[in-house]
């Protein structure tokens, strides 16, 4: 199974986008849910979707990005520059299968 992942700060046009990718590997996000960094608000794959801190997601996105290098990853680095930590973020998960 692979997913198309997408973070972005509301509204969520194409310029609010921080990050996106596809990955066969989504466990990241289940894990910050079961600690509340994330909060599930939607479980339909059409989208999954998360919300959660820039504060607790924007470190993240580093991590992801190193495990994904070789892959089709692609981060906004001026953006997550100019995103304030207290921001709200959204997490969409779109089930490709």
């Amino acid at each position: 199974m692979s997913w198309w992942i997408r973070v972005y700060i509301e509204p969520g046009a194409r310029e609010d986008t921080l990050a996106v990718w596809e990955s066969g590997a989504y466990r990241w996000a289940e894990k910050l849910t079961e600690t509340g960094q994330l909060t599930q608000t939607r479980f339909d794959g059409y989208p999954n979707e998360y919300r959660g801190s820039a504060s607790d997601l924007l470190p993240l996105l580093q991590e992801l990005e190193q495990r994904h290098v070789g892959e089709q990853f692609s981060k906004y680095q001026e953006r997550i520059d100019k995103c304030p930590a207290e921001a709200e973020l959204l997490v969409e998960l779109w089930d490709q299968s």
